[in-house]
């Protein structure tokens, strides 16, 4: 089985962002947002933040980009 940890190399600017970058504060700032009563388990918020982070960094116009761009790194 392949992991994201083997898809990313080492020394990855991801991975260096990664390890310099808190998200923590995340929770308690959309903790109002998430009911833990009702619904569904929402997508975890720091999760989002870094796939907007992806989005922006990489200048991705849409989701189908990702898509098209992971199939392509991938081959």
């Amino acid at each position: 089985m392949v992991t994201i940890e083997d898809l990313v190399p080492e020394n990855h600017f991801l991975r260096k962002l990664e390890a310099a970058l808190d998200l923590s504060f995340v929770y308690e700032e959309t903790a109002h947002l998430y009911s833990r009563r009702y619904g569904r388990a929402p997508i975890d918020p720091v999760v989002m933040v870094k796939y907007l982070l992806l989005v922006f960094l990489y200048g991705i116009p849409s989701e189908r980009q990702i898509e098209v761009r992971c199939a392509d790194s991938n081959r």
